[in-house]
């Protein structure tokens, strides 16, 4: 690249780079805001529930956890 263009899109991502991140952001919020009301989609509802099961001492059944 030259050192105009270099200039350019360096100017144009000063102007533009918070909105790109704060809509990236708020993507992967909405993405991952979706999969936990689909069961067995969320790569982190396993880990969950175990951690769940510990902290309350095996209180509560799987099925109530994931109701829930």
């Amino acid at each position: 690249m030259t050192s105009k263009t270099d200039n350019k899109l360096a100017h144009w991502m000063a102007d533009h780079g918070i909105a790109f991140l704060r809509i990236s952001i708020g993507i992967i919020f909405l993405w991952f805001g979706l999969i936990k009301f689909f069961s067995g989609l969320s790569p982190i509802e396993d880990l969950a529930l175990r951690t769940v099961r510990v902290l309350t001492f095996n209180m509560f059944s799987d099925s109530a956890m994931a109701a829930g």
